[in-house]
């Protein structure tokens, strides 16, 4: 919801507040939109790969090691 507002609003102010007309905006939206879409698949894919990686058995024993390493908390 609020990025659907925040789209609206940016596009409003970049109506008023610069020299680009209506269907300028719209194409330089779209370019944009491409570009953070391939930037958000990359994302999700380090997700996904990190999470398989860190449910497996061999790394998931490691992590649980290395979480019994401190012995008391930090000061």
């Amino acid at each position: 919801m609020f990025a659907v507002i925040l789209t609206f609003l940016s596009f409003l102010l970049a109506l008023l507040l610069t020299d680009k007309n209506f269907l300028e905006l719209i194409d330089m939206w779209g370019q944009g939109l491409w570009g953070i879409l391939s930037f958000a698949m990359q994302m999700t894919l380090i997700l996904v790969t990190g999470h398989a990686l860190a449910s497996s058995k061999p790394a998931h024993s490691i992590l649980k090691a290395i979480a019994r390493l401190p012995q008391g908390a930090g000061k």
